[in-house]
């Protein structure tokens, strides 16, 4: 039983590693995400899961560690949907005009 009871566990670590839970399609809805300064994937991961756009922190790992612009993502707040694959994700977080802007522009002599 204890061998058993290994494998499962073993099997179930592999599977986690290389094939996380993940879901599939373009996602519904839209969702704010904040990625802060310093986040890595594992961070950026953690917070789309939680929020429901990925289906798991690792398949968002997954998706940055075969994206080599990954690096790219900065911090700010992003428009994304909910239920979405994680590669589908990662793209929408490089993508500019998924970013949401906040800044407000101020005349001269205006109060």
């Amino acid at each position: 039983m204890a061998v058993l009871g290994a494998a499962y566990a073993g099997y179930r670590l592999y599977e986690n590693r290389y094939h996380p839970k993940d879901f599939t399609g373009q996602g519904t809805g839209a969702v704010l995400i904040a990625v802060h300064s310093g986040d890595g994937a594992a961070d950026i991961g953690a917070t789309l899961a939680k929020a429901g756009v990925v289906g798991s922190a690792r398949a968002f790992v997954n998706a940055a560690s075969h994206n080599s612009a990954a690096q790219n993502i900065g911090p700010g707040t992003y428009r994304l949907r909910e239920h979405m694959e994680a590669k589908d994700a990662m793209a929408m977080l490089l993508d500019p005009q998924s970013r949401v802007s906040n800044d407000v522009l101020v005349f001269e002599g205006a109060t």
